[in-house]
């Protein structure tokens, strides 16, 4: 049984009564969707090519047989650079606005995919790469958007979430192909009309077009943010970039310039202008009531912060964000499922070709295999989601999506005991087990990481949702980097060392990721138990 001081703290930052016109919200949550197909283009269309990329740029070097490991560099510095950037995206976008933030991000990564496709040298490649993760704040930022973008209608946001995070499951079907059929188009379509046409400059700069792709995504997104979607931080609370950031990046950077402080009083003044009472409204009050209405808004706001945060002379903080319990049991839970699904992901296509412990299946069959359970997700994950949640709640959908998820990965390896599970042309019901198999986890991941991200949300305040969903963004970057290596040395020792048998190699993987699973699912039904929810308690943003 849960004591309600340990359920969380859900915090509503919208007015109950007001309710968003359902054609803006869904024509904003179309632009949201897009941006985090944008996202998912900008991370998965350089698989189909990375290794092909590698040995073009290492010719002496690389090969087909070891151009995995210089791809899977490239595939790292992208999450390397979000890691390093995703908390300072979120922390501006709750300064400068969600919308600003957003765009800026798109704008950076425009120019950053250009780049890349047009370099020259691997490190030139691996530098591009790495400011393209860097550059990129589209996740945190939509995520905080979808919420406040509802206004506290609970089933809007639901909706909203579901399309917005679902759209990774259309990134992964469509992007790849994208990807790798505008990857070397002399190579590939030597006698197209536009191909001859352009031949010298394609044959220069070989991968370049993938990337302008990329970089239409990305200015695409941008107009549409511009054109439905408001920006949603109070205006009492942002700070307009074009003449603050400058002043604000000087005050931000004084201690790496060594730079001394004029005086302690002027950097409390720039504080309470940041996170206390900014008003940039362009609407004045007249010289009469103009001090008595300032010192009221002064009491009110420093009151209103100190009850929100806890301290009204410091600004917020990474450290803030963690010593909020409710959001650090999310964070954890949203960090360690992270690293379980990107680890399945990892270690299904090694299943897939293995030979002793695994299918021994082609690059074709298993391309077969996820784009058909991808197919099933695309139709189904919708419905699923949001049934789910209309039915349950946020939080019993999160335990649900975890239970289920737990025997959809244990049961991978139970596919060796079909006849002929080695041989190809792959068997209809081989076929037909693993794509559904795999379907099913890929909507129940979809259930969690979309519950996840709402919850979250609800634990934190307005002024915090951005920076906690950037938090977010640099430990899930951290888990999407480390499993796939860490995965990979376990998926290793268990096939192909000898000291486990073959045939338990498969079984001891994934019955592993299950159980890691299963340290989700345990939390996730006991600590997160949302007995909060019938009494919000309100913050004003």
């Amino acid at each position: 049984m849960v004591n309600a001081n340990d359920s969380p703290r859900l915090i509503d930052n919208q007015d109950s009564s007001s309710s968003p016109t359902p054609a803006h919200f869904w024509a904003s949550t179309l632009a949201l969707c897009f941006c985090t197909l944008t996202h998912a283009y900008l991370l998965i269309s350089i698989f189909p090519y990375s290794g092909y990329l590698a040995i073009y740029l290492l010719p002496n070097v690389a090969n087909e047989d070891n151009a995995g490991s210089f791809a899977g560099l490239l595939a790292s510095s992208f999450m390397l650079g979000r890691a390093i950037s995703s908390y300072s995206w979120g922390k501006w976008a709750d300064i400068y606005g969600r919308t600003t933030i957003l765009c800026a991000s798109l704008a950076l990564s425009s120019l950053f995919s250009i780049l890349f496709g047009m370099s020259q040298t691997f490190c030139g490649a691996l530098v591009f790469r790495g400011f393209l993760g860097v550059s990129n704040g589209i996740i945190a930022t939509t995520k905080t958007l979808m919420t406040e973008l509802a206004e506290n209608n609970k089933e809007l946001e639901t909706r909203g979430m579901a399309l917005v995070v679902g759209m990774r499951g259309w990134g992964f079907l469509v992007c790849p192909a994208i990807g790798g059929s505008l990857a070397e188009v002399v190579k590939q379509y030597p006698t197209a009309s536009w191909v001859v046409r352009f031949e010298p400059f394609l044959s220069r700069f070989p991968f370049l077009l993938p990337n302008i792709v990329g970089a239409v995504f990305c200015i695409t997104s941008l107009v549409m943010v511009k054109l439905f979607v408001n920006e949603t931080l109070p205006e009492e609370r942002l700070r307009p970039p074009r003449t603050e950031i400058v002043r604000d990046c000087l005050m931000w950077c004084r201690p790496m310039l060594c730079i001394p402080r004029s005086s302690q009083q002027e950097e409390n003044e720039l504080i309470k202008e940041t996170y206390l009472i900014p008003n940039y409204s362009s609407n004045r009050l007249n010289d009469d009531d103009e001090e008595k209405n300032s010192n009221e808004s002064h009491s009110q706001h420093t009151q209103q912060h100190k009850e929100n945060n806890g301290n009204a002379n410091h600004p917020e903080t990474m450290s803030t964000i963690w010593s909020r319990p409710d959001t650090r049991q999310h964070l954890i839970l949203y960090w360690v499922y992270s690293f379980v699904i990107i680890s399945v992901d990892e270690a299904f296509p090694l299943f897939c070709i293995s030979k002793q412990a695994g299918l021994s299946l082609s690059e074709a069959a298993i391309g077969k295999i996820l784009s058909i359970s991808g197919l099933i997700f695309i139709i189904c994950q919708y419905i699923c989601y949001t049934q789910l949640v209309d039915w349950l709640g946020i939080y019993a959908s999160i335990t649900v999506s975890v239970m289920f998820t737990i025997p959809s990965i244990f049961l991978i390896p139970a596919c060796l005991l079909f006849p002929s599970s080695n041989m190809e042309p792959l068997s209809l019901a081989l076929l037909s087990y693993l794509s559904i198999l795999m379907a099913i986890y890929r909507i129940f991941a979809n259930v969690f990481f979309s519950s996840i991200a709402i919850a979250t949300n609800r634990t934190v305040p307005a002024s915090l949702r951005a920076a906690t969903n950037g938090l977010g963004s640099l430990g899930a970057s951290i888990a999407k980097g480390v499993g796939p290596a860490m995965c990979g040395v376990f998926v290793a020792f268990n096939f192909s060392s000898g000291v486990v048998p073959p045939h338990m190699g498969a079984t001891i993987v994934f019955g592993g990721l299950s159980l890691l699973a299963l340290l989700v699912a345990v939390p996730a039904s006991t600590r997160l138990e949302p007995q909060a929810t019938a009494t919000l308690q309100k913050v004003d943003s």
